[in-house]
């Protein structure tokens, strides 16, 4: 592809980018309030959550749009004096001097050149590998992990030994079920059966360890194959199969309380998980601006999910911090309490001989 074809594609998906969050309601009531007259400038933030969490720093460079003759134009790139907190902050034709414009052109150019390779892990490819390590007994030699195997595990002979294959690194018990009545008819005595079972657990162990998958980084012309198992899109995978199954929990918490604890479990476990991915996608936005250009949409529709949570909602930029004690407080009381009192219980000592009136059982 030319240098040309690929400024007009990044300037196509940047524009649309912008277009997106110029369309939404939230722009439009700003904008309306701000009565931009020709010339004027809206610069469009960088980072639409609060930073606090946050360990790179925020990029110099901002998108923004110029009004002119009555509609908005762009995309500009700028460099504003001082931090922006807000979505969208205008400056007056009078004060464009503090914005030190940057041509697109140009900026493209120099974020292409410094792009670097380490970024494009977020796309490459995994593939599966097998492993295996020795098993530590005269019966059987080595544990195999082939994931393309048919079954849970496996007893083979290969070159006059005999091995194990497991196709799951996660339940050495699903996997020992499967080939304990093949061994059984190897080993015969019981005793050295249970000496085959820990050895095998050992190696377990050592294989969980050595377990991986391989990444292959993508090139020019990998860009219309397979998405499927890339690193982002398994996570993006994970996220979803999250999502199904936490209203699948939720649904059934309306008629049964027992699920409660699941729907508790998943909310943690996501508000953890999820939170990580969006230090990571905010931190690569800080180093690689035109990765934040290319998606600027998605970072604020994220920030507005956040803002118009029930119970926190805010104009104001969201922190991940309060979302994330919400879900840890809901799920250790869903989880921590081992009694079943949901409430602190108060003790009337009316008519008692001692100077208390109250007792305070179980404080929150």
């Amino acid at each position: 592809m030319s240098m040309s074809k690929q400024y007009e594609m990044l300037l196509e998906i940047i524009d649309r980018e912008l277009k997106s969050i110029t369309s939404t309601d939230a722009f439009q009531d700003w904008l309306q309030t701000q009565n931009p007259q020709n010339g004027d400038v809206i610069v469009i933030n960088n980072s639409f959550i609060y930073r606090d969490e946050v360990k790179t720093t925020k990029s110099k460079l901002y998108l923004c749009l110029k009004q002119e003759t009555g509609k908005l134009t762009g995309p500009y790139i700028c460099k504003p004096t001082g931090n922006q907190n807000s979505d969208f902050k205008l400056y007056r034709s009078t004060a464009i001097d503090l914005l030190d414009f940057v041509p697109v052109n140009t900026a493209i150019s120099e974020q292409l050149q410094h792009l670097g390779w380490v970024v494009f892990i977020l796309i490459g490819k995994l593939e599966e590998a097998s492993v295996d390590v020795p098993i530590q007994n005269r019966h059987v030699k080595r544990l195999i992990f082939d994931p393309t195997a048919t079954e849970f595990g496996m007893v083979k002979k290969h070159n006059g030994e005999t091995i194990i294959i497991t196709k799951t690194i996660v339940n050495p018990g699903l996997a020992w079920e499967d080939i304990e009545d093949d061994l059984r008819r190897i080993v015969q005595e019981p005793k050295k059966l249970e000496s085959l079972k820990k050895a095998y657990a050992q190696a377990f162990e050592k294989l969980r360890e050595k377990a991986h998958l391989r990444m292959r980084l993508p090139t020019p012309g990998d860009i219309d194959g397979d998405r499927h198992f890339t690193f982002i899109s398994k996570l993006r995978e994970s996220v979803a199969d999250h999502i199904r199954t936490y209203a699948s929990a939720v649904n059934k918490a309306r008629s049964d309380e027992t699920y409660l604890r699941e729907v508790m479990r998943i909310a943690y476990n996501f508000a953890d998980d999820a939170i990580k991915i969006l230090l990571l996608l905010v931190s690569i936005a800080d180093l690689k601006p035109i990765l934040l250009w290319c998606t600027l949409k998605k970072h604020y529709d994220v920030a507005e999910a956040f803002r118009n949570l029930p119970w926190t909602k805010t104009n104001k930029k969201p922190n991940l911090r309060p979302y994330k004690e919400i879900i840890s407080r809901a799920r250790n009381h869903a989880f921590h309490n081992l009694f079943a009192f949901d409430r602190t219980i108060q003790v009337e000592l009316g008519g008692v001989d001692v100077k208390a009136r109250r007792l305070v059982l179980l404080p929150p």
